[in-house]
């Protein structure tokens, strides 16, 4: 399953990194239906903050709390 998850984060050709140490993948790979493809890489939100965005939504990594969709 992990090699066909790794082929749909690939699909858009965005180039984000499909490492499953990073917590917004970990996430992912539990939304992916409801979120789909990644449409872009990683940016910094400032106080270890993390965004991503995705083809129907967007996780937000903070690390008090965990990752959420917005």
């Amino acid at each position: 399953m992990d090699e066909a998850l790794k082929d749909l984060w690939n699909a858009t050709g965005a180039g984000a990194p499909f490492n499953t140490a990073f917590g917004i993948v970990v996430f992912w790979r539990n939304h992916w239906k409801e979120l789909g493809s990644p449409v872009g890489g990683e940016h910094d939100g400032g106080g270890g903050m993390r965004f991503q965005a995705f083809s129907r939504g967007i996780i937000k990594w903070d690390p008090a709390v965990g990752a959420t969709i917005l």
